[in-house]
């Protein structure tokens, strides 16, 4: 696994032999312009993936955003479908912030390739296969 960026509000990194990208979404983002770089880093990741990569989605610490997050996340999904994302695995124990995933991701359309998992073994099992 590749590190692409680590810092207090996410993480990204890249495994290139599963054509998968790890992204950690961390705490809580105040809004945009807490995140300036969060869109030349996700070029950085999709840059090293081919079409029909994979998302693996660690959100156990996300909090629920400000609509202007989450609009900023809807237009991220939809450029990564766009892409050519196969499918998004995401692990996330908190119902709020469930909920407000849900809601964007019917909104962007990746609804229709994720799917949300208890746990990080059953996530990645669904992904390989």
């Amino acid at each position: 696994m590749q590190e692409i960026v680590k810092n207090e509000f996410y993480e990204l990194a890249v495994d290139k032999q599963k054509n998968r990208i790890s992204w950690v979404i961390k705490g809580f983002w105040k809004n945009v312009d807490a995140v300036p770089n969060f869109n030349s880093d996700w070029k950085k990741a999709t840059d090293q993936v081919q079409k029909g990569f994979t998302i693996i989605a660690d959100l156990t610490t996300m909090k629920p955003f400000p609509p202007d997050v989450a609009k900023l996340n809807e237009v991220k999904q939809q450029e990564l479908m766009k892409l050519g994302c196969a499918k998004v695995a995401q692990v996330n124990f908190n119902p709020t912030a469930v909920m407000q995933i849900n809601r964007v991701t019917k909104q962007s359309g990746m609804n229709s390739i994720l799917q949300a998992f208890e746990n990080f073994n059953d996530a990645n099992k669904w992904l390989d296969e």
